[in-house]
Parts: C-alpha cells; sequence; structure tokens
C-alpha cells in the first residue's frame, strides 16, 4: 500500500521501519553527535538498540525534535485542564476506586463493576489505561477473549528500564561551558549530557540491561523557570533531571533504590558539573 500511494519514498519509509532504531540512525546518519542525540531520542520512547521492526520510533522522534511544550503553572495545569473539561460536559471522577471487572455482554465491554460492587454501564465505550496484564486478563477475563489473543497478552513484559529523576530547586540556572561558543544553549528548553558519542549511550543500556547502574550517568534536564518565573517564587529555580536505570539492580528488591538514591544523585550531579561548572551542591536548595 505504502509504494502504491507514495512510490518510492513508501517503499523507502517502509524498509527504515523494519530497521532497529541503530540500524536507522547509523543508515541516515554519519555525524556521531546526530546519532548520539537520536539513540537517546529513541530511548526515550524504549526502544532497544537491537529490537527489529521498531525503527518508526527514531522516524517519530525526528518529527519530535523542537516541538516541546510547557504548561504555564506547571504539568499538574493540564490534569486540571482535563478534569474541568469533563465535568463541565457532565462527566464523573472517582478516586480511589478500583474496577474490578469490566462487564462484557455477548462479546463487547458494556460497563465496569468497582470492587463493592457498584456498577456503572457504558452508553458509547469502555476505556482502560491500565497494562495489557491486568486490563484483559484479569478485568475482562481469559474466558471472553480468542485463544491467541490471551497467549499475546501472557506474552506482554514490562521493560527492564525505570526512570531515576531528580527534582529541585536550584539558586540559579545550569550555566554550560559549551554555551561558550553557543549561547543559546543556557536557554534551550531541554538538555541532553552524559553521552559524547554513541557507544556511551549504547553502553549505558546495556549495563541497564545486566541490572547494573550506569557507570557514568547521563541523561535529559529541563528548567521550566526560563520560561514561566511563577514556578520558582523568590527569584529561585525549579529544575528536573531523568535518566534510565534498572528497575532491579543486581537482583535486588526495588525498595534498594532508597539506599543508594542519594549517593547516585550525587553522582549525576558531579556529571553534570562536567559540563556546567554551576551545577554544584551549594546550587542545589532542595
Amino acid at each position: 500500500r505504502l509504494e502504491q500511494r507514495f512510490g518510492a519514498l513508501g517503499t523507502e519509509f517502509f524498509d527504515l521501519a523494519q530497521m532497529s532504531p541503530t540500524e536507522v540512525t547509523e543508515t541516515l546518519f554519519e555525524d556521531d553527535t546526530v546519532r548520539t542525540s537520536l539513540f537517546f531520542s529513541t530511548s526515550a520512547v524504549r526502544m532497544r538498540e537491537a529490537l527489529p521492526a521498531t525503527g518508526f520510533g527514531t522516524l517519530r522522534m525526528l518529527l519530535r525534535l523542537g516541538r516541546y511544550g510547557l504548561a504555564r503553572g506547571g504539568s499538574n495545569m493540564i490534569a486540571k485542564g482535563l478534569v474541568n473539561f469533563l465535568t463541565a460536559h457532565g462527566g464523573q471522577i472517582r478516586q480511589q476506586s478500583s474496577v474490578e471487572r469490566i462487564l462484557v455482554e455477548q462479546g463487547r465491554a458494556v460497563g465496569v463493576r468497582l470492587e463493592g460492587g457498584a456498577e456503572y454501564r457504558a452508553r458509547k465505550a469502555v476505556v482502560s489505561n491500565v497494562d495489557p496484564g491486568r486490563t484483559f486478563l484479569q478485568m475482562v477475563g481469559e474466558e471472553h477473549l480468542p485463544k491467541e489473543e490471551v497467549e499475546r497478552v501472557k506474552g506482554w513484559r514490562m521493560n527492564e528500564s525505570a526512570l531515576f529523576g531528580a527534582h529541585m530547586v536550584l539558586r540559579e540556572p545550569p550555566r554550560y561551558t559549551v554555551a561558550e561558543k553557543y549561547p543559546d544553549m543556557n536557554e534551550c528548553f531541554h538538555q541532553t549530557f552524559g553521552y559524547d558519542v554513541p557507544e556511551e549511550m549504547l553502553e549505558h543500556f546495556r549495563e541497564i540491561e545486566a541490572g547494573r547502574v550506569p557507570s557514568k550517568p547521563g541523561g535529559e534536564a529541563w528548567v521550566p523557570t526560563l520560561f514561566d518565573r511563577s514556578q520558582g517564587p523568590g527569584g529561585l529555580h525549579t529544575a528536573g533531571f531523568w535518566q534510565f536505570v534498572p528497575y532491579e539492580v543486581d537482583g535486588r528488591d526495588p525498595e534498594y533504590w532508597n539506599e543508594i538514591k542519594e549517593s547516585y544523585f550525587d553522582r549525576i550531579l558531579d556529571r553534570w558539573a562536567e559540563y556546567a561548572p554551576n551545577m554544584t551542591k551549594e546550587n542545589v536548595v532542595h
């Protein structure tokens, strides 16, 4: 169909989409900095380096570059806006109300039953954003699904990586050394640091797959208060940092992160300071 509609361009797109993100990046680009940036951008949608037929993720990230947005007042304003829209149109929100079953009649989802027995019938649709296992195997029930669909859902697995998030209040925003050459860097909405060549990015994820905490921290950072001063009263700034890490470190229980998170944050700061020398402990208020 792609070839019929778009000719050679459709064929090229299809061929790229069948590759892994690594193959797409190495096929389309030569510069190490560009390749490293795309490796990281693709990892943000959790595409593993050698997984075939996920190359569309890289193509999608190319479209996304430069299209970031900021919610004035903080990201919670998006949730508040959705709530206001829903309630203004007659919707209701039930908090702390777990769904026990999705009601199925004659092969169709027709409503939900909550824990405690209350039932709600749907006029148009039942929608779930719970993971496939709980949605289909627990809430819908295997008896309502084709056997092959049950097997597919049972084969679904969580990614082995998780996010290490650091959210902080700063005395001043990061001042990057590279801004001496490219002044816009200090005013950039989103920065990625810690990976200078593709191999560093790939090694980071190999360590995660092996259950090890990445030896050289690296990830993405942002400073909302550069663009919305209401988020940083008193002249202070807010900043965030995300990095992929293993959910279970060396096979330990995930709660082990509570023991090492402070020391690992210190390592992140040390790494950050290699790129922005003012990112020291003294700059972090909270």
